[in-house]
């Protein structure tokens, strides 16, 4: 019998491989206001929120640009692709699926804003699944300070100690440490050969701690 009771999912990177996608928004809209980010800076950002982007890189805007318009334009051109750019890590919505399937309490805690959040859930169609989602915009602070995973376990009724966090990144991986979580790292670089395979052991992982066979996840011939 598994000591766990159920699994807070980040979605960024963990669920849906749209890292690159909300990278590419931000040079583009950046680019737009005269400020080319340079790519081997982008990876400091996987797991952040807007804001620290933002105050990361604004002195390169020179006032041509509000931090409330910057954000608005970064949303918008990715809620626009999301649909048809941002696709799901091989063996995600089965592995949610047969959680459901099981009775395990499920939720997913995003750093990213609300409307991104919707987004991503829709793309996936993992709502039916989820107690509920956690945004940017439901916090005070977000990660890597733990406050939206203790807000997940609380929402859950799930002692900290009994609760699993999947993440991708630095920042949410110190978040789910700081609340408490039993952290499953699922890789920050999600283009590893074959990428869209590149979580599958994590899935698979996260299924055995509920005593569930993870071997049923589709699989590429060699994963």
């Amino acid at each position: 019998m598994t000591d766990f009771r159920g699994v807070l999912w980040d979605i960024d990177g963990t669920l849906i491989d749209s890292e690159p996608l909300h990278l590419a928004c931000i040079r583009q809209v950046s680019e737009t206001f005269g400020y080319v980010l340079p790519r081997a800076q982008e990876e400091r950002f996987l797991g952040y929120d807007q804001t620290t982007v933002w105050l990361a890189i604004a002195g390169h805007f020179a006032g041509r640009v509000s931090e409330a318009d910057w954000k608005e334009a970064v949303l918008a051109a990715y809620i626009a692709r999301a649909e048809r750019e941002a696709r799901p890590f091989l063996g995600a919505l089965e592995a949610i699926r047969s959680l459901a399937a099981a009775g395990v309490p499920q939720a997913c805690v995003s750093n990213s804003e609300r409307r991104v959040v919707d987004a991503n859930v829709a793309a996936l169609g993992i709502a039916p699944y989820l107690q509920f989602t956690i945004s940017r915009d439901d916090v005070a602070l977000g990660k890597p300070d733990p406050q939206p995973y203790r807000m997940g376990c609380e929402r859950l009724g799930l002692d900290p100690a009994r609760g699993i966090a999947v993440e991708d990144s630095a920042a949410g991986a110190q978040a789910a440490t700081a609340a408490g979580l039993h952290l499953v790292r699922v890789p920050a670089d999600g283009h590893t050969a074959p990428p869209e395979a590149s979580r599958l052991p994590d899935f698979r992982r996260v299924m055995g701690l509920f005593g569930l066979d993870g071997a049923s996840l589709v699989s590429p011939a060699g994963a």
